[in-house]
């Protein structure tokens, strides 16, 4: 992450706990996106990269919905990892390593 120091902490890391409540005070808001979302996965897909995944519900949700069957989450925050759902390929890093993959 650009300027950041070692040992400072993250947004993130520091919201994880309350992350699900703040998305659900938005929730209205989230499910519109979500569905605009699912509208534009192409027929026939099969899987969904969900890159800065959060705690990974939304995409679990977008996924459900569109039928989709792989689920692939990225996101860098060790806590936010730790609310992952259990049905997702986990990658632990930054969008920006994905091309040393």
């Amino acid at each position: 992450m650009p300027n950041k120091r070692p040992g400072e902490p993250r947004l993130l890391d520091r919201i994880a706990p309350i992350y699900a409540r703040l998305a659900k005070q938005r929730s209205a808001y989230l499910a519109a996106v979500d569905e605009l979302v699912v509208a534009e996965i192409l027929s026939g897909s099969r899987s969904f990269l969900d890159v800065g995944a959060g705690d990974g519900a939304r995409a679990a949700r977008i996924a459900g919905a569109a039928g989709l069957q792989n689920l692939t989450l990225l996101e860098p925050s060790a806590p936010m990892r730790g609310y992952w759902p259990g049905q997702a390929t986990l990658w632990a890093m930054r969008a920006e390593d994905l091309r040393s993959r």
